[in-house]
């Protein structure tokens, strides 16, 4: 941060206003001293501290009525004081607010201070530094700033020399050869042999369903020869025939199953022997 010095050779003088928004324990003769503190302090600091805003006692600690006041005044900075005492002890807070800033808090200093007291009322203008400090920048910051000057128009200087020759108007153009398309034949051609499906991609269908009939045929013999061992031990007439008839009926499914289990193998050899993709374009 600079210095209070610099600050001070650096910024205009802006005008404050100072005013206490909370008093306890205090007498007015005791508040005025605190405040002509802080506006020693503001003053000795190059700031110049408004007298005719008098918001402070309608307003009271409700910063928007502060603000709202100062606005219309034109002042850039609000310092509000609030002040408790007990006895000769007061505790004091200074804040500093910003007006343009929709209120916003700039700083805020917290003393304690010895009421009645010359030494402790110096001290407490020593401590406001940073108050001062804050109220400059601000100051500073809200002054509107200085006008540009208007540009120089920059005049382009025009060439004195001969003028550049034209192009050739006669020169010759050249135009790319166009390449030939190809024909309608030998798209046809090139699609067949590259998009014609291969057989081999199929040849696991057959192997499926001869799985599906072999399983039939391994049942069935199987359920046959259950019913054969019962025949052997069965001495009811018509039982046997029954047990006969189920047999039968096993045993032919077994046979239908192996049957299909061999066409299913012989034709998904074929179709992987036979099954080969085209190549050259050739049907």
């Amino acid at each position: 941060m600079l210095s209070m010095s610099l600050l001070i050779l650096l910024a205009q003088p802006g005008e404050v206003a100072v005013g206490a928004t909370r008093q306890e324990g205090v007498t007015p003769a005791q508040v005025e001293a605190l405040l002509g503190a802080i506006r020693a302090a503001l003053t000795e600091g190059g700031v110049k501290v408004d007298s005719s805003f008098d918001a402070f006692s309608s307003c009271g600690p409700k910063r928007s009525c502060l603000v709202s006041g100062a606005r219309k005044a034109k002042l850039p900075v609000i310092v509000a004081m609030e002040v408790g005492a007990v006895l000769d002890e007061a505790d004091v807070f200074v804040e500093a607010f910003s007006t343009f800033q929709d209120g916003r808090r700039l700083v805020r200093v917290d003393e304690r201070v010895l009421l009645n007291d010359t030494k402790a009322m110096s001290t407490f203008r020593a401590a406001l530094g940073p108050l001062v400090d804050a109220a400059l920048t601000e100051v500073r910051n809200t002054k509107p700033a200085p006008l540009a000057a208007p540009a120089t128009p920059v005049t382009r200087a025009e060439p004195t020399g001969p003028a550049a020759a034209p192009a050739p108007t006669n020169a010759p153009v050249l135009v790319p050869k166009a390449e030939p398309e190809p024909s309608d034949a030998s798209i046809r051609v090139a699609s067949s042999a590259g998009d014609r499906p291969s057989a081999r991609r199929w040849a696991w269908v057959p192997l499926a369903v001869g799985g599906l009939g072999a399983g039939l045929a391994v049942l069935g013999f199987i359920v046959a020869h259950s019913t054969a061992a019962e025949l052997r031990t069965t001495p009811s007439l018509a039982d046997v025939r029954t047990l006969a008839g189920r047999g039968e009926a096993f045993q032919a499914v077994g046979v239908a199953g192996v049957g299909v289990a061999v066409a299913a193998v012989a034709t998904s050899v074929l179709m992987f022997a036979l099954g080969a993709p085209v190549e050259g374009g050739a049907r």
